[in-house]
């Protein structure tokens, strides 16, 4: 089915990027590299300047991209390769984390373009913001900036990141709610 998509795609509008959007799936435990490599080779095989990788989940709650073996990371000198912020920072900065930690992964991934939240791109000091945090961490390099977001405290690792058991409590609590609606 994705060949034929991006097939489609690719044939209908010939000069557009067609993207693979990748995101954690649902269930954590399925690693879908596999699935994923048989699509970027075909891809790669047939429409290798038109062909992207997209991460829809973009964040600064950690550092991410640890793993060699993820597509994005595999083949980041490859293909071109994107972002997306996972929320907005001004409209959920716990979900999403610091503009930081945001930006060294997205240098770290050398991604070649960011899309925003429509709250966050309409804000013009915040754009400047991101623009100068993500110009600063460029010049200065991954390691480096690295090494600075660590000497302010500013770095995050793994077992730093909370959003995920405050997101299991939030659920826990709206079908708690449902529950009791319902018997009402």
């Amino acid at each position: 089915m994705y060949k034929k998509c991006l097939d489609e795609w690719a044939a209908a509008f010939p000069r557009q990027l067609v993207c693979l959007h990748m995101s954690k799936t649902a269930n954590q435990d399925e690693d879908p590299n596999p699935f994923v490599e048989k699509i970027v080779a075909y891809a790669m095989e047939h429409y290798p300047t038109q062909f992207a990788l997209q991460n829809n989940g973009l964040n600064g709650r950690k550092e991410e991209y640890q793993d060699e073996n993820h597509p994005l990371v595999k083949h980041r000198s490859q293909l071109i390769n994107g972002m997306q912020s996972l929320d907005s920072f001004l409209g959920k900065p716990e979900r999403q984390g610091s503009v930081e930690m945001s930006v060294l992964n997205f240098i770290h991934m050398d991604a070649e373009y960011w899309e925003l939240w429509t709250r966050d791109g309409n804000n013009l000091d915040f754009c400047k913001q991101l623009t100068d945090t993500l110009a600063e961490a460029r010049a200065m390099g991954y390691e480096a900036y690295k090494q600075k977001l660590i000497d302010a405290g500013q770095y995050r690792k793994a077992e730093d990141d909370t959003w995920p058991q405050q997101e299991n409590l939030l659920r826990q609590q709206l079908a708690a709610k449902q529950k009791n609606a319902k018997k009402e």
